[in-house]
């Protein structure tokens, strides 16, 4: 086999380097592509961190605000019992009300036939 000459040396040599120049070129375009995405996953990190600080937030709001509820449940309870008591106490109060009624209207009766017994006389 014949040594190949200078000048396909050279021609074979500025294949290469055009390859290589072209290899290059498109791993600067993969390094750009790949910069610009961490760059935009960063951006989403910071994102994101900044939403859990929101939610953590709104959720300590939610405790509040459960905490709260819990107190006005626990306070219309004890107004609902106290009401339950006063209406007891309001029944029981038109039972003897009615019974006092009851109880004059037999002594008007009473005192009507006196009254009537006496005219008689």
């Amino acid at each position: 086999m014949p040594e190949p000459s200078n000048a396909d040396l050279l021609a074979k040599l500025v294949q290469h380097d055009t390859v290589l120049a072209t290899h290059a070129s498109e791993l600067d375009h993969l390094a750009t592509l790949v910069n610009g995405h961490s760059d935009l996953l960063r951006d989403l990190q910071d994102a994101l961190v900044g939403h859990s600080a929101e939610l953590m937030g709104v959720r300590a709001t939610l405790d509040e605000h459960t905490a709260t509820l819990a107190e006005h449940t626990a306070t219309l309870e004890a107004h609902t019992a106290t009401l339950e008591a006063h209406t007891a106490m309001l029944a029981d109060h038109g039972r003897r009300l009615t019974s006092h009624g009851d109880l004059l209207a037999t002594i008007l009766a009473t005192v009507t036939r006196i009254e009537a017994r006496v005219a008689e006389q």
